[in-house]
């Protein structure tokens, strides 16, 4: 659910507008990843390893919004908050504040397996 929430605000952003779909949803998925407080770091590691083997963004940089701010972050995390955004079927709140903080911790760890994986 998250996954796309965070992926169609993405396309609005003129950064964005070269990457597919599937591209945003991939940094969605981390994204959903690190808001669930029960995902277990292991099986996170794995899966922004795989979407790196692949060459999906993970970080900010991959969608070419290296630098971004919390403001700026925030219209997605009002999609990702809003009535009626998928992310209310999670089993866990979906707070703006808290997608952002996601969304930022999803960059960290995609920059972070980058750099395990010697490619930063």
């Amino acid at each position: 659910a998250t996954a796309h929430m965070v992926a169609n605000p993405l396309s609005n952003f003129p950064e964005c507008k070269g990457l597919m779909h599937g591209e945003k949803v991939a940094f969605g998925v981390v994204t959903q990843l690190c808001l669930d407080e029960d995902t277990d770091m292991d099986e996170m590691q794995e899966v922004v390893d795989f979407l790196i083997s692949i060459g999906l963004p993970v970080t900010f940089a991959d969608l070419n919004l290296e630098g971004i701010t919390r403001d700026r972050l925030r219209v997605v995390a009002q999609a990702c908050a809003g009535e009626g955004s998928l992310c209310h079927n999670h089993c866990f709140e979906v707070t703006e504040d808290g997608a952002i903080d996601a969304m930022i911790a999803a960059d960290g760890m995609g920059r972070a397996r980058k750099e395990a994986l010697g490619l930063a």
